[in-house]
């Protein structure tokens, strides 16, 4: 080939890739992202206490539980339009801090003034979209609101806590360290108008080697090892409408089910087998869900019978007894305990909730009465990994308050409180519980998940100096100080609770398919 022929062939090119970048949308060359930061246009807290006192122009915002005060922060989103919100982080300056945190949801109406909003009249709220455990002051806290922020216009944010700690922040009317909204930008959203319609190119003769494109891993579906196939039982699913009470015939789908591997597979005569009444073998016994090394299974329910093992279970509240209608755990609850609310069949446990008046050993009736097993009187351990496979029900976040915890066999908090699991405003989060009765301390965490409802397994590895949480397979959080070494016992239970997980939704039920408790040595 000659230099001329060379030459003119380099400037067809070249035109070539003149004429596709005139025509290229400019949105296609843009990746970099933007970072937007907002004040609110208002924000005042309130005061259940004084419920038509307005706070509107005070230099502080406050949280706390006792009496209920709660932040709202209104802010007027502008310049993401056409783009995608990647991110949105609330930023506080904090001026008293918290051993316990809040969470941060996102008010219903945006028609509320700094100087008029009252408790009376403040706009209600829905789940938190984001959350944070303990905190120190003069510091600049950050909580991750993404789902909050969908676009421009104005949103108005709602700080609140069910735990009586007073935290204060910064205000707007601080300046400098007002609250602030950061976005982050991606890039511009697709166009299909700047793309021509007649663009010849010239036939390339050879193909390049086309590269096959990532997998995107799932979430929170880890698949578990070859030694950690659970015993096989009937199937134990819930199904998409997310019904109560499953038959053991139901099949699972994707979005109630993140974890098929653990579900139990019918036998042949679908009859459920439990564990070897002789002691078994450790190859036998199943093993944590999604952890290696060498366990050794001490406790376990498979509930796999027609009625509650009373052999391992109380269904009420320490009452020592198994007929006792008790009182709630916690003063916020509104219903008591009673063992009418607690069934075993189809190879789970029920634990519900219902409207209807009982009578506790308080002395009180209470309008709702719900469903509550422990195993104080039967069964204590110290340290060791404790698993239970939960059905939560709920059609996108779990209804009212449901927990899988430990809980010490002495004084609160002194002897510690292990929280593997509860739903709390429509999110699951884990917590741990220590301290003294006139100082209590706590940690905690929200972890985000594809789905919140349907099945899971919960679990939380307790050992010397450390606890570690798990859902479904995967770390969610740990604990690294204050770690007691205290006999605890299991506790599941299903309360409900206007101010500490709203709102009561009646009837509801969390079904269990089993709990299981193993330690490191035999």
């Amino acid at each position: 080939m000659n230099l001329v022929h060379r030459y003119s062939k380099a400037l067809f090119v070249l035109a070539i890739i003149g004429v596709v970048a005139a025509f290229m949308p400019r949105q296609a060359v843009q990746a970099q992202s933007t970072t937007l930061t907002f004040v609110p246009t208002a924000d005042a807290y309130v005061n259940k206490q004084h419920r038509n006192a307005n706070y509107g122009t005070r230099t502080t915002l406050a949280v706390d539980d006792s009496p209920i005060i709660r932040s709202y922060l209104k802010f007027n989103v502008s310049g993401s339009s056409g783009t995608r919100i990647t991110s949105a982080t609330l930023r506080l300056y904090v001026t008293a801090g918290s051993a316990s945190g809040f969470s941060v949801a996102k008010a219903s109406s945006n028609s509320w003034s700094e100087k008029g909003i009252t408790y009376a009249n403040a706009p209600s709220f829905g789940s938190a979209y984001g959350s944070i455990g303990a905190y120190g002051a003069q510091q600049w806290i950050e909580i991750n609101v993404s789902g909050a922020v969908t676009g421009d216009g104005l949103v108005t944010l709602v700080l609140t806590t069910p735990f009586k700690t007073t935290t204060d922040f910064s205000s707007r009317e601080t300046g400098a360290n007002a609250p602030q909204l950061v976005m982050t930008l991606g890039t511009a959203l697709a166009t299909a108008t700047a793309t021509p319609t007649h663009i010849y190119l010239p036939t390339i003769t050879s193909t390049p080697t086309r590269t096959a494109a990532p997998t995107r891993a799932p979430t929170f579906t880890p698949t578990p090892p070859s030694t950690n196939t659970p015993i096989p039982t009937a199937t134990k699913s819930a199904t998409a409408t997310n019904t109560p009470i499953p038959t053991a015939t139901k099949s699972a789908t994707a979005t109630n089910t993140p974890i098929p591997t653990a579900t139990k597979s019918a036998t042949a005569t679908n009859t459920p087998t439990s564990l070897p009444s002789a002691t078994p073998t450790q190859s036998s016994q199943p093993q944590p869900y999604g952890q290696t090394g060498t366990w050794y299974l001490k406790w376990y329910d498979e509930f796999n019978g027609t009625q509650l093992d009373l052999t391992k279970w109380q269904p009420n509240w320490l009452a020592g007894d198994n007929t006792s209608i008790t009182k709630p755990i916690d003063g916020n609850e509104a219903s008591c305990y009673d063992p009418k609310q607690v069934t075993v069949a189809n190879g789970y446990l029920t634990v519900s909730a219902v409207a209807r008046t009982c009578l506790a050993n308080n002395g009180t009736t209470y309008p709702y009465a719900s469903g509550l097993v422990n195993s104080s009187s039967h069964y204590n351990f110290n340290y060791g990994y404790m698993e239970a496979r939960v059905w939560l029900d709920g059609t996108t976040t779990p209804k009212n308050w449901p927990a899988f915890w430990a809980d010490g066999t002495g004084t609160w908090p002194t002897t510690g409180e292990i929280d593997v699991m509860e739903g709390l405003g429509g999110k699951l989060g884990w917590h741990y519980h220590w301290g003294t009765s006139s100082s209590p301390q706590q940690v905690g965490g929200y972890p985000t998940m594809s789905s919140s409802v349907g099945w899971h397994i919960f679990a939380a590895d307790w050992e010397p100096g450390y606890i570690h949480y798990y859902y479904d397979g995967a770390l969610v959080g740990q604990v690294t100080s204050n770690v007691v070494n205290s006999n605890m016992f299991l506790i599941l239970n299903y309360g409900v609770s206007s101010t500490i997980s709203p709102p009561i939704q009646v009837p509801s039920n969390m079904l269990v398919d089993y709990v299981r408790v193993w330690q490191k040595s035999p």
